[in-house]
């Protein structure tokens, strides 16, 4: 019985991998992949790592970043921008400041 579940296991993740790269591949976010495949942001993280799959970093920043203002100018909340994005409250607030 010890062997089926851990072969479910090895199948499922290796599921999650293949959607890992496909979504990564469409520049969603460690945060979004994560909501999205039921694992948190950090996991997605690591399996970016196993895929060998580098972060464009400063273009999401960037991207983000005026996002995050544009949506907070218009009255929205941090909470509000954070969900409505996939990020978390504190990276809203952090780029705020």
């Amino acid at each position: 019985m010890k062997t089926t579940k851990k072969t479910t296991k090895t199948v499922s993740r290796k599921i999650d991998m293949e959607q890992v790269r496909g979504l990564l591949e469409a520049g969603l976010s460690n945060v979004q992949i994560g909501l999205i495949i039921g694992r948190h942001s950090s996991t997605v993280g690591d399996y970016r790592d196993k895929l060998g799959i580098r972060a464009n970093v400063q273009e999401d920043t960037m991207k983000t970043s005026v996002e995050v203002k544009a949506l907070y100018a218009s009255g929205m909340k941090q909470i509000e921008i954070a969900r409505k994005l996939g990020i978390t409250r504190q990276r809203v607030s952090k780029i705020l400041k």
